[in-house]
């Protein structure tokens, strides 16, 4: 491995010049030089060395980059027992280590093992210096990020939640955006249907969303979406369909009300009032609908399909089989025109006409 005799002097030249190797992210060239200057302090300073132990650290860091991931962790568990029995187990050095064996996990996909090494990480950094400590801060966000990947919501909202209130409990001390981690909440508690929490948190985040970025901003306006899904799953209809009267206002003054993404809203109110059964207030959007996207230029046809066969389906409700059976065949011709008739979309609409 070594190819010539080295001095102390040009070995610690050695590790600068791969360390800028690294920084300027020539990370081939930094390993094959990282790897003498590990052998070489290995050999000459021994296993416990300080400098031997800077130089596994980096080594096994830019096998990380490098996707050696296996070999990564190798180095990352002996440089940990190295450190442990040097410098104990609560020691910064020794810590980060460990933070890093659990960081390695996680690339290898190895989530519960990830998740138990960033817990022990945690514990002993939460007991040591708080919260007020980065390093704290930092576990356990990698910590949430495996809960994630290992689709534990439970564990995910719950460690979300404490992180935010200590970070608002701080004063500034931790540095944080407040709209960013009410977002990654509310998505959270919509993605595992907490759905009760989720509104609590959609709620706030919107109303924190339109204070600081103003109600035509794109992320408030997705922020109110998910306090409409909450809403809907809760099965408060009446005031999804409220926020829908605010969202169409907004994009009706943003971009008209012909414009597809103007419409696009009323469509989902329509939706809304059909799924609960009230077919008079659906089928009036849908008329209104129909009425304006046929108007267009060049319309949308599988939106103008969906809201003649809603439309024909609100008909049928009503008793209007007449109306139903008249708008479930422009459906059907529109389908048939854009997909083909064979379609299994189209054939689905033809049942329902069939049926009508």
């Amino acid at each position: 491995m070594m190819d010539k005799e080295y001095s102390r002097a040009e070995i610690d030249a050695l590790f600068k010049e791969c360390l800028q190797l690294s920084s300027d992210r020539k990370y081939e060239e930094a390993a094959e030089g990282m790897l003498k200057v590990f052998m070489w302090r290995i050999k000459n300073l021994g296993a416990d060395d300080h400098d031997t132990l800077e130089s596994m650290h980096a080594v096994a860091y830019i096998s990380n980059i490098l996707e050696n991931h296996s070999e990564a962790l190798d180095l990352y568990e002996k440089l940990y027992e190295l450190r442990k029995n040097k410098l104990g187990e609560r020691h910064r050095d020794s810590l980060m280590t460990l933070h890093n064996i659990a960081f390695t996990y996680e690339k290898l996909g190895e989530y519960g093992k990830a998740a138990e090494f960033f817990r022990k990480v945690l514990k002993v950094r939460e007991e040591m210096s708080g919260y007020e400590d980065i390093e704290t801060v930092m576990t356990a966000e990698c910590l949430v990020h495996v809960y994630s990947s290992m689709k534990d919501g439970a564990s995910e909202i719950a460690l979300r939640e404490k992180l935010y209130e200590i970070k608002r409990a701080s004063d500034g001390k931790i540095h944080f955006d407040p709209l960013e981690d009410l977002y990654d909440i509310t998505e959270a508690c919509n993605k595992y249907r907490y759905t009760v929490k989720a509104r609590k948190y959609a709620l706030e985040c919107f109303l924190a969303h339109v204070k600081d970025l103003g109600l035509t901003h794109k992320r408030t306006l997705k922020t109110l979406d998910m306090l409409s899904l909450a809403y809907i799953r809760l099965n408060e209809y009446k005031k999804s369909c409220a926020l829908d009267r605010v969202l169409y206002k907004v994009r009706a003054e943003m971009y008209g009300e012909k414009d597809e993404r103007t419409l696009r809203v009323l469509e989902e109110q329509a939706y809304t009032y059909f799924n609960y059964e009230e077919y008079e207030k659906a089928k009036k959007i849908y008329e209104y609908l129909s009425e304006m996207i046929r108007g267009l230029d060049d319309p949308d046809k599988p939106f103008l399909s969906s809201v003649e066969y809603y439309l024909a389906r609100s008909y049928n409700a009503l008793g209007d089989r007449e109306k139903a059976k008249e708008t479930m065949e422009r459906s059907w011709r529109i389908m048939c025109d854009y997909y083909g008739e064979d379609y299994p979309d189209t054939l689905s609409v033809k049942e329902e006409l069939d049926n009508i």
